[in-house]
């Protein structure tokens, strides 16, 4: 994995609202103190990886790979295993058009306001 400057990450959107939701992404994981987020490169892929600080970068719960038109967080094992059967639910009834691909759960993001809400189902546990 190549760490990149986000500017690259931004530079590569094309969507003003895509933009935004990366920012909203970004700032949201620099607050949370048992987290840390980093823009990366990996063959074609442009991501900003989140994980927990001190832990290993294979062990990244959740990637926010960057298209031109909108972001595609990938909620890895390890993201699914944080979230349990239930937050695995909420991200389910939140984002109907979410799927599941090799054991990953896929939700795309084109708002702000859908950033928000996954990173509300994500990291606000009830």
């Amino acid at each position: 994995m190549n760490i990149i400057p986000d500017s690259v990450l931004e530079g590569y959107i094309r969507e003003d609202a895509v933009l935004v939701a990366l920012r909203v992404i970004r700032e949201y994981i620099d607050k949370l103190p048992d987290y840390q987020g980093r823009s990366f490169k990996r063959g074609y892929m442009k991501a900003y990886g989140v994980l927990p600080v001190g832990s290993a970068e294979a062990k990244r719960p959740y990637d926010f790979a960057v298209n031109l038109y909108s972001i595609k967080c990938y909620i890895r094992k390890p993201g699914l295993a944080l979230l349990g059967p239930v937050g695995k639910q909420r991200v389910l009834s939140a984002f109907p058009e979410a799927d599941i691909l090799n054991g990953e759960l896929r939700v795309v993001i084109k708002t702000a306001d859908d950033a928000e809400d996954l990173l509300r189902c994500l990291f606000e546990r009830k």
